[in-house]
């Protein structure tokens, strides 16, 4: 999995021997396991449990000092880890808190 995080796009894309998928709350722990791999500090939670209001199954990664939380805008409309899946690049939005 390559997982590039810019300033306000993170890009998902699944490599050739990357196992497949079955969830948006797995697709989100595999990216932030990769992101802390790359260095940076990153927790999975429930949005709604920090308090955002959304559907109480919307996953998000965020920093662990809330300067920035990475999520799927079209978390209504997709899933995903379907478009991982299918080898298609999948990109989460990051909102910035500073």
């Amino acid at each position: 999995m390559k997982v590039s995080l810019g300033s306000y796009q993170c890009v998902i894309q699944r490599e050739e021997y990357d196992p497949r998928i079955y969830s948006d709350s797995v697709l989100m722990y595999h990216v932030k396991q990769e992101l802390n791999q790359q260095g940076h500090d990153m927790v999975k939670k429930l949005m709604c449990a920090d308090g955002h209001l959304v559907s109480e199954g919307q996953h998000y990664i965020r920093d662990r000092k809330g300067r920035y939380a990475v999520y799927d805008d079209q978390y209504a409309i997709r899933l995903a880890y379907k478009d991982y899946n299918a080898y298609h690049p999948v990109i989460l939005q990051i909102q910035r808190s500073e």
